[in-house]
């Protein structure tokens, strides 16, 4: 009884929000939401982030070094409003495909995302008449929720303009993603998305995601201090940590689509780098046995069962429990750059912070073992800079091996040159910041919101 009252008065408060009477109200509610990320700017255009957490560092670079005013609206206020028509809940289908419209499947599904994307352009457009915001941006082209944003903004006539962070695409796997883009993902909604390099414009345009003068190389916002010192030959003088960025059982865009809800790591397949995920982190707790007076930080990209297997794969290799490890510690708490600074040394696989190590003169081992050159040999990164920007470990032993070698020597920086800086990050002088300001100027300017 108490569910089906549950679903009723969830129907009923929909029903009323969506009433043309209620509309001044929501636009109220929303703008309410809709806070300063940073300070507020004179004269400025103003962005709204969605999901503004997954790329808070290059957001607080475009508002140090630029005059865009940076936006972020209420997580919950923004699930509220997106499924006052539509649920993507109710969408079945391939956990892969991220492109809505090929997942709706009865006319009544499709008339109801219409209509939810009639509603997100109606708000977009009240917003922008107040000034709210100018422009929309979000750190990934292709997220489910922001196909309905983009659609809404273009007919809406405001910019959406993607800052695309999930540029790491090696030469290697080029075709591949250029594939699964073309599978899984929604053409570019909007006239312009920033991305990082040439290889990301390879695969957006052969996947017809978007076309040649809809993409603007702008470089990596958030590097851009790192590439001010470097060019300066500044580097930080780290304290006594060590770092592994933390990798997954499926490597370079490799897909299992029956292990999708996963996050990365298989449970019943027997594809995917498992021994060589566990042996890497099992060797990394033992160097911190081994060093107790070091600090070793593992650092996921995110907070879900990663945690698990990592805790799992130490024990299982080293018959100790974790807890009795007091110098190592398995956090997200850490940036990526923070980590960076203070680390003496840097373990990794496939990582744009591993080049950002680089970057601050850091040492780089990245382990090669196992799947890693075996079944998985085609998906590791940055081959062609082995030996010249990175240190190859061939085995768990040679990973405690270099690393203890290279702890124990006095600290200077390891220079890198810039070839695999410009390769991955498209340009080293530190302008990555003006150039997406220019962007969205360019943009903004002489738009005229459509009614």
């Amino acid at each position: 009884m108490r569910i089906k009252l549950r679903k009723y008065f969830i129907f009923l408060i929909k029903y009323l929000l969506t009433r043309e009477i209620f509309f001044p109200i929501i636009v109220i509610y929303v703008k309410s939401n809709i806070k300063n990320l940073y300070q507020k700017k004179d004269h400025s255009i103003k962005v709204l982030a969605l999901h503004s957490f997954r790329y808070l560092e290059d957001l607080n670079q475009l508002n140090i070094r630029t005059k865009l005013e940076v936006l972020e609206i209420k997580v919950r206020t923004f699930q509220i409003v997106n499924i006052l028509y539509f649920s993507r809940s109710k969408v079945k289908g391939n956990p892969l495909q991220r492109n809505i419209e090929k997942l709706l499947k009865s006319e009544e599904d499709k008339k109801l995302f219409n209509y939810q994307v009639n509603f997100i352009a109606k708000l977009i457009r009240a917003l922008s008449k107040k000034r709210v915001f100018d422009a929309i941006t979000s750190c990934n082209f292709s997220y489910k929720i922001d196909q309905i944003w983009q659609i809404a903004a273009a007919k809406a006539n405001v910019p959406f303009i993607p800052l695309h962070k999930e540029c790491m695409k090696d030469e290697i796997i080029i075709d591949e993603f250029t594939q699964q883009y073309k599978n899984y993902c929604y053409p570019l909604n909007g006239k312009k998305i920033s991305i990082h390099n040439k290889n990301e414009k390879k695969c957006l345009i052969n996947s017809g995601i978007a076309i040649e003068k809809q993409i603007e190389i702008t470089g990596c916002a958030r590097t851009d201090p790192l590439f001010e010192k470097f060019n300066e030959k500044k580097f930080t003088e780290p304290e006594k940590y060590i770092t592994l960025f933390s990798f997954r059982h499926l490597l370079g865009g490799y897909r299992v689509p029956e292990e999708n809800n996963n996050h990365g790591f298989v449970i019943n397949h027997s594809a995917g780098a498992k021994k060589f995920f566990e042996k890497t982190h099992a060797a990394f707790a033992e160097m911190a046995i081994r060093n107790p007076d070091w600090q070793f930080i593992i650092k996921p990209k995110f907070e879900t069962e990663w945690n698990k297997y990592i805790i799992e794969a130490i024990e299982k290799n080293l018959s100790t429990s974790v807890s009795q490890i007091h110098n190592l510690e398995i956090t997200t708490l850490y940036s990526a750059q923070e980590l960076i600074r203070k680390s003496r040394l840097i373990f990794g696989v496939n990582s744009t912070a591993i080049q950002e190590s680089r970057l601050e003169g850091r040492p780089v081992i990245i382990p090669l073992f196992d799947e890693a050159i075996g079944i998985h040999k085609d998906r590791i990164y940055f081959q062609k800079y082995f030996d010249k920007e990175f240190i190859k470990a061939s085995s768990p032993e040679e990973m405690i091996e270099i690393g203890e070698c290279i702890i124990n020597e006095n600290w200077r920086p390891i220079i890198p040159e810039n070839d695999i800086f410009i390769e991955f990050l498209g340009y080293t002088d530190g302008k990555s910041s003006k150039r997406i300001e220019d962007l969205f100027i360019k943009e903004c300017k002489n738009v005229k919101i459509v009614d």
